[in-house]
């Protein structure tokens, strides 16, 4: 019995392996991969940046402005992602303590609530900083390429 029980034992975990194996060979090539699969928010805003300023043949003066505004959301984003931060350290220390300090937690959540408000406020106003600096021919032309690539971005799961 011993040997059937051995046998059988290989035979299963050499299935398993197999499966496993297959299974990590088919995700990584089904897939799909993305220009910013490996890229952090600052450099996928700057590579934005770069590809608008090219796309809709930005004047000098025009990519400056963008350049200004790509670091000031960086820069408001970078603040929000703190709060973040501040908001996981306080929910992770209330598990030290024997009882939750609801109000503790509320305020936290609260107030990052109420800032994204301000938040929403602060990214409507760098749009419309955006949308002035274009000319109609430039707007016109990023429509179109908006329009041509609304709905592809979740294509693979549909």
């Amino acid at each position: 019995m011993e040997k059937k029980t051995q046998k059988s034992l290989i035979i299963i975990s050499s299935l398993v392996i197999a499966v496993l194996l297959v299974f990590l060979i088919v995700s990584h090539f089904v897939v799909p991969r993305h220009a910013f699969r490996n890229k952090n928010f600052i450099a996928k805003a700057r590579f934005v940046s770069a590809v608008l300023g090219k796309m809709l043949d930005l004047k000098e003066n025009q990519k400056a402005k963008l350049n200004k505004i790509t670091s000031e959301i960086i820069t408001k984003v970078k603040n929000i992602r703190g709060k973040r931060k501040h908001i996981r350290k306080t929910i992770i220390n209330q598990f030290k303590n024997d009882k939750v300090d609801i109000k503790k937690v509320s305020e936290v959540i609260k107030a990052f609530i109420n800032n994204r408000v301000e938040d929403v406020d602060f990214f409507v106003q760098k749009f419309a900083e955006f949308h002035s600096m274009l000319t109609k021919e430039q707007r016109l032309k990023l429509m179109k390429k908006i329009k041509k690539m609304s709905g592809k971005r979740f294509r693979f799961h549909r």
